[in-house]
């Protein structure tokens, strides 16, 4: 797990976050398919869930 830098002290443990859901098995046109979602818990970032191939 990595953690973002702040460069606010007051949004210590606010940071935009990304996880990454992957399946094994799960492709298109041979590239495998995740799902991404970035979020933070302060509103910051606006919840975005990504397909990605």
């Amino acid at each position: 797990m990595t953690v973002a830098i702040v460069r606010k002290t007051e949004r210590e443990g606010y940071q935009r976050h990304l996880i990454r859901f992957a399946k094994n098995g799960l492709s298109f046109d041979g590239e495998r398919v995740d799902l991404v979602l970035y979020n933070s818990h302060d509103y910051g970032c606006t919840f975005k869930l990504i397909a990605s191939a």
